[in-house]
């Protein structure tokens, strides 16, 4: 009687898993490891089609590897502004608005409160120092405008001619020049009110408004109406979402130097997209849990966001992406210990080849090039066929 081929394969590959059952149950536990299988496995083109092989080139990859690290949001100190009494008084509310409260929206521009002078006797004299100190923190953020916009006026051309710097050098410049340039509007602002007061004898009854300049949200009201104040105390916190600070904690010797480049992604706890963050600095301390360096990033809020949220970043574990050899997931099979794949050595044979310092991907694994190089054909689907012929061969020379 005639065998056509794939009934012997398949008859051959029964006998070697029932052999190796019989050997395992016989030896107990004289074997810790199977032995070593016979050097290769040579098909015809016919028993190949039986078996349902299917063999590829390896494909090289451009490799990036990821870490997943904590993290939480922070507010952008360039989207805050604090309002602050600029002299002792009494705060009032506005005659055209209510008293602000957490989550009121605040145009620029917009006064939300007024300090009332205190007494005519002792109000010009704290107007006149006031005005000397308003005048003093006006000519410090005059020169901190000044050197904003060359800093910026600098990064810009560098950028459009030669492209020399970094796109998120000049966004930094830009909000470190608009907050300078909101820090001067506010002092020219206070320093007219109280020089109108001045001029006026210090009159009771003149309000001073309180403005802000910037659109946001109140986030801080530290002070009621009818409340006596004094020179400088914060009296209400205002911050726009629009934009908020990423902060990545490092595991302890980590290098953050694969993170001063580009851009990572970050998800916030309990939300399923993820969000691109460009990197801004390295922070000045460590994280208190983790030990390791703190990372800033500058994430663009899609609405949801608020600070003080934890988050998950992915990030990358070397400053360059590295060519790997892309393994299907379908070529892998593991045995005694690690996993191997069968590379074609010839036409019909085949010979395992061990995956040394694998690394799992979404779609299988990558290896260093000199482990598999790029253009060897390998078993893409029916690897455990032939490590199972290639026991039973194993088995019957032993036998």
């Amino acid at each position: 009687m005639r065998i056509l081929p794939n009934v012997s394969i398949l008859i051959l590959v029964s006998a070697a898993l029932g052999a190796l059952s019989a050997g395992a149950a016989a030896d107990g536990d004289a074997a810790t490891q199977p032995a070593p299988p016979a050097p290769s496995v040579h098909l015809t083109a016919a028993q190949s089609r039986a078996l349902g092989l299917q063999i590829a080139a390896v494909q090289t990859v451009t490799y990036q590897p990821i870490l997943k690290l904590p993290g939480v949001f922070q507010a952008d100190p360039h989207h805050q502004f604090i309002v602050a009494a600029p002299l002792a008084g009494t705060v009032e509310a506005m005659t055209d608005r209510p008293w602000p409260h957490l989550g009121d929206k605040i145009a620029h521009g917009q006064a939300i409160a007024a300090i009332g002078p205190t007494a005519s006797s002792t109000l010009r004299v704290q107007l006149a120092l006031q005005a000397q100190q308003v005048k003093a923190d006006l000519a410090s953020a005059q020169v901190a405008k000044q050197v904003a916009d060359a800093a910026l006026k600098r990064l810009e051309g560098l950028y459009r001619h030669e492209q020399s710097v970094s796109l998120q050098r000049v966004q930094a410049a830009q909000a470190a020049q608009a907050q300078a340039a909101a820090r001067v509007e506010a002092d020219t602002q206070n320093l007219a009110a109280i020089s109108r007061d001045l001029r006026s004898g210090g009159a009771p009854g003149g309000r001073l408004p309180l403005p802000v300049f910037l659109d946001g949200t109140i986030t801080q009201v530290l002070a009621q109406p009818g409340q006596a104040v004094a020179a400088h105390q914060p009296l209400f916190g205002v911050e726009n979402f629009q934009s908020l600070l990423a902060a990545v904690a490092l595991p302890a010797g980590q290098s953050a130097q694969a993170l001063t480049h580009g851009t990572i992604q970050v998800q916030a706890l309990g939300h399923r997209r993820w969000l691109e963050a460009k990197f801004l600095l390295i922070g000045r301390q460590a994280d208190r849990q983790t030990g390791g360096l703190t990372v800033l990033y500058r994430v663009e809020n899609p609405g949801s966001l608020r600070p003080e949220m934890a988050l998950t970043a992915q990030v990358p574990r070397m400053a360059t992406a590295q060519p790997r050899s892309f393994i299907p997931r379908s070529a892998v099979i593991w045995w005694q210990g690690q996993r191997w794949v069968y590379c074609e050595a010839g036409a019909g044979r085949f010979g395992l080849t061990a995956l040394p310092r694998i690394e799992a991907t979404a779609r299988g694994y990558v290896v260093a090039p000199q482990a598999i190089p790029a253009g060897q054909r390998i078993v893409t689907r029916g690897a455990e066929l032939l490590l199972n012929m290639q026991l039973a061969s194993t088995i019957r020379k032993a036998g």
